[in-house]
């Protein structure tokens, strides 16, 4: 079984370690970017299943990021992470193709089960990595 790969695109390198070693302890594939244009790159590149990107980013930002990623075929999931909570922001990041979005801060566990949530809804349940808790119960 192939394993769910992640994009994670930040601009804070503190963010994106976070986001990185928490979704690798969870059992997922992550590569990752620190502007939208290397994002875009490593996208075409790598496919990756999942893309995980704050929407204020140097070069191409998140939005454009991810109408850029949502225009291709087999386009990745997008969940998009920002300060930016007026309810503007979060409307445009949906219009732009997000299929989810959570404001900073936040929290990993939560960051994790949006991320599981979106999985199942696109129909890839079966590549998401087991909980230790679930690994424990077979």
């Amino acid at each position: 079984m192939m394993g769910i790969k992640v994009l994670t695109v930040d601009s804070g390198a503190d963010v994106r370690h976070l986001i990185e070693t928490r979704l690798k302890k969870a059992g997922y594939a992550v590569i990752a970017a620190a502007n939208g244009d290397d994002a875009a790159q490593l996208a075409q590149a790598e496919q990756p299943d999942v893309v995980i990107s704050g929407v204020r980013l140097p070069g191409l930002d998140g939005l454009a990021l991810t109408r850029r990623l949502k225009d291709q075929p087999n386009a990745p999931l997008v969940i998009l992470l920002t300060i930016l909570v007026d309810d503007h922001h979060i409307a445009a990041g949906f219009e732009a193709g997000a299929d989810d979005y959570l404001t900073k801060p936040f929290s990993p566990l939560v960051l994790i089960e949006r991320l599981r949530v979106n999985l199942i809804r696109s129909g890839l349940s079966q590549s998401i990595p087991k909980t230790d808790k679930e690994a424990a119960d077979e």
